[in-house]
């Protein structure tokens, strides 16, 4: 897959490549550190990444759903992999590591459920 572009689109796509071609927790981490302070709300982080040129490319449109594969659930490798970053001591059954998990799922599950409606339901 080739975006040539950097900024949110880039970035995003890349980290969704990389959920398909390696395991490390450390995706997890960026993709979720973006969604939860790259604006106050996850319709400001949408709205970052809409406002980019390739936003309606095809293959980003790829990328979106294999981030929302990685997101699917609280357990799933995404969330997972933010709260191990987050707290590489604990584990599931920590609060800790329970808050974080939760709070980065909600998070990009919202923004992915936000870009999928702007991609496919109507201009940016």
């Amino acid at each position: 897959m080739t975006i040539r572009h950097t900024g949110p689109v880039g970035f995003l796509a890349s980290k969704a490549d990389a959920f398909t071609t390696r395991s490390e927790d450390k995706d997890g981490y960026d993709v979720s550190w973006v969604c939860l302070h790259a604006g106050g709300s996850p319709e400001a982080v949408a709205d970052g990444v809409v406002e980019c040129p390739a936003f309606r490319n095809e293959y980003f449109q790829e990328s979106v759903d294999k981030l929302q594969k990685a997101f699917r659930e609280v357990t799933y490798p995404g969330p997972s992999g933010y709260a191990q970053e987050m707290n590489p001591t604990l584990g599931p059954g920590d609060d800790s590591y329970d808050r974080d998990r939760n709070a980065a799922y909600l998070r990009v599950a919202k923004v992915i459920e936000i870009l999928k409606s702007r991609l496919w339901d109507g201009p940016a």
